[in-house]
């Protein structure tokens, strides 16, 4: 489902839109997307090391990747942001300059896409696989929809804007799960463990460990 919510934007712009928008989306989507390659490597890392860790360890391994992931995806996007006409004009031409616009609406969706890249590989390691195959339903809901809406009027660019935000619901709707099906809680994410994320943690970390020990 990961994989698909990612292409279905270009396959549903394919049956309505000209080629050259197409063309121009895809310029945008490729450059935006080269920014997440952080957030891709640090989401198998945690899937690594919190899969085997004990008691705390699982929360404090995601909670450190979301971190770091959300520190180089906030400078990555700010950098990109200024860089983006530059960078397409100079590697794609002049041609491409459309993409510029589209490349900009795309960059909050991928912060939102590589946090729940390391999200989803964490959810696998404390035994909640499924808990990102619901947040990425209700994204290709949102795709789905929006496009229908915003292609005939706006194209490619509101394709862009839908883009966005459906990661960004999906990115909610994924800390929502993780809150209430894993006790992983916005506050332990960032690195807070008081005494209530301690109990939280340990009501998850409980059957964890006695898996670990059979």
């Amino acid at each position: 489902s990961n994989y698909f919510n990612h292409r279905i934007d270009q396959l549903i712009m394919a049956l309505f839109v000209r080629p050259a928008e197409l063309g121009l989306y895809v310029v945008a989507v490729t450059l935006a997307t080269a920014v997440t390659f952080f957030s891709q490597a640090s989401g198998i890392v945690t899937l690594a090391r919190a899969s085997s860790a004990q008691g705390h360890g699982a929360a404090r391994v995601i909670s450190t990747s979301f971190r770091m992931a959300l520190l180089w995806l906030a400078l990555s996007c700010a950098l990109l942001f200024m860089l983006a006409p530059w960078l397409i004009n100079t590697v794609f031409g002049a041609r491409f300059a459309g993409s510029i616009l589209a490349c900009r609406i795309l960059l909050p969706g991928m912060v939102a896409l590589g946090l729940n890249q390391v999200l989803y590989n964490g959810a696998c390691a404390l035994g909640k696989p499924l808990l990102s195959a619901y947040a990425e339903g209700c994204g290709m809901v949102i795709t789905a929809v929006g496009l229908a809406i915003v292609l005939p009027r706006w194209g490619y660019i509101g394709a862009a804007a839908v883009s966005t935000t459906s990661y960004t619901v999906t990115l909610l709707v994924m800390l929502f799960l993780l809150r209430t099906k894993a006790h992983l809680t916005l506050r332990i994410l960032f690195g807070g463990l008081g005494h209530e994320e301690d109990t939280a943690v340990e009501c998850l970390a409980s059957p964890l460990s006695a898996e670990a020990q059979r």
